[in-house]
């Protein structure tokens, strides 16, 4: 089993940061708390944080200047800016700087625990490739970072293993036997359509129209062999993240 998700709260409001933290201690998180931006710094450098939430208005130091140095000192952790003003140019800057959204106050915490729900229990990944060798050493990379891997060599083996696995991300060849990857983006759209899928390829001039095509059909990006399996471990983490990142939306919430 998976540990709990590490959480560092940070905010000079010392009854919102303890609400929440209260809160989600109660749904299983470890979380500490921190009231403003040195503080939080120390206990980063200290401390590998798997979630920060960080309030944007904070007096020192505000909530993207920490957010830089964070990604400085741990480029990877995830960080959800929090705010109760409208500052369209720190949120803008927030964003730029790798927070995955801005939610407002009062939060909406409910979406907020379903965020992290959605980043505990991480959905397989299902690799399509008919390079067996290519996939082997993929698949081995993404289970020693603890993913859960199907794998299929073609489209049949792959959309029966989309039916039976439920992947949250495929990594997905364009150039199979028999049928292409392209008609298995559409089917696995069909079966999911949260799942996100990563095209891979080898052939970049020879199938340019087909990837245009898969990526105006909701394809996520399209990763071109050779490639190495750790700029692809990158892609699914991220990913991931921006799946669960998703809850977080709303009609107050920024999303990147």
């Amino acid at each position: 089993m998976r540990d709990p998700l590490r959480i560092l709260i940070v905010d000079d409001d010392p009854g919102m940061a303890e609400t929440l933290g209260d809160i989600l201690e109660a749904t299983g998180y470890q979380v500490e708390i921190a009231s403003d931006g040195p503080q939080a710094l120390a206990c980063i450098q200290g401390t590998p944080f798997d979630v920060i939430f960080l309030d944007i208005k904070m007096p020192q130091m505000n909530g993207v200047e920490v957010l830089q140095r964070t990604k400085r000192i741990r480029p990877d952790t995830v960080a959800v800016m929090m705010t109760a003003y409208a500052l369209p140019d720190l949120i803008t800057e927030a964003l730029r700087e790798g927070a995955v959204a801005v939610v407002s106050k009062p939060l909406p915490v409910e979406r907020m625990i379903r965020f992290l729900e959605e980043l505990s229990v991480a959905r397989p990944v299902l690799i399509v490739d008919d390079d067996r060798a290519f996939g082997a050493s993929l698949q081995d990379v993404m289970e020693s970072h603890g993913y859960a891997v199907a794998y299929a060599v073609d489209a049949g083996e792959a959309i029966e293993a989309a039916r039976r696995s439920h992947p949250g991300v495929v990594l997905l060849d364009l150039k199979l036997p028999v049928r292409s990857g392209y008609e298995v983006l559409r089917e696995i759209q069909q079966l999911d359509p949260k799942a996100t899928v990563l095209l891979m390829t080898g052939y970049a001039q020879e199938l340019k129209s087909l990837v245009e095509k898969s990526l105006q059909e909701g394809a996520h990006l399209c990763l071109y062999k050779p490639v190495h399996p750790w700029e692809i471990l990158q892609h699914v983490a991220s990913a991931r993240i921006h799946q669960a990142a998703a809850h977080l939306r709303g009609p107050e919430g920024h999303a990147a």
